[in-house]
């Protein structure tokens, strides 16, 4: 049992280390204007269909620490503007939103794919990899305009917010995190098959 608590904290750690270097190479290379798309959102999810929906949230959680990070750093500079340089309210429900829209999404995900995988593993594998992204950005497109309006409105420059969160900030972001996961899907539903075979074994 102890020795098998140590591989499950050892798997995490790992994957936490991927979803850190992921995030840290999508900061530098993949920025569209103000903001960054993350790479990272596959491994969360093998992460929690493996280590269950605990480990989901938290390596979840992990990516909006490096979220942060990134934006503390220069790498977001539209976070970073959030964090830095509009007041205590939005510095701290910036790092509160960027926190809970990656253990949101990595809990969703992991949780679909354990009450799913017995019945049919195909189909929990899809919505696992769908619902990561869907959480992460439908956790962003509630929090952003509910608890960060005045970031919102400073964001879109006198354009309707709403049209500015869900054309420019939201569209392409989203579309190209849900293609990359659901591209990865016979990846994913592979590396789970591996994992599940020699643990059970």
């Amino acid at each position: 049992m102890k020795n098998k608590s140590i591989k499950k904290m050892v798997g995490i750690a790992l994957f936490a280390a991927i979803i850190v270097v992921l995030q840290v190479i999508s900061g530098v290379i993949l920025r569209f204007g103000a903001f960054s798309v993350t790479l990272c959102l596959v491994p969360i999810v093998i992460g929690g269909m493996i280590y269950g929906v605990a480990a989901g949230s938290i390596l979840g959680a992990i990516f909006g620490l490096v979220c942060i990070f990134n934006a503390l750093v220069g790498l977001d500079t539209g976070t970073n503007f959030m964090l830095t340089g509009m007041g205590g309210y939005t510095c701290v429900m910036t790092i509160l939103l960027c926190l809970l829209k990656g253990a949101f999404g990595g809990f969703i995900s992991a949780l679909s794919y354990k009450l799913l995988k017995n019945k049919n593993q195909m189909l929990a594998v899809v919505l696992a990899c769908a619902l990561c992204p869907i959480g992460n950005t439908g956790m962003f497109a509630i929090g952003f305009p509910l608890f960060l309006m005045d970031a919102l409105k400073t964001f879109a420059g006198g354009e309707n917010t709403f049209a500015y969160l869900f054309l420019t900030l939201i569209s392409w972001n989203f579309f190209l995190e849900l293609g990359i996961s659901l591209v990865l899907i016979p990846a994913v539903k592979r590396i789970v098959n591996i994992y599940e075979l020699n643990y059970n074994n």
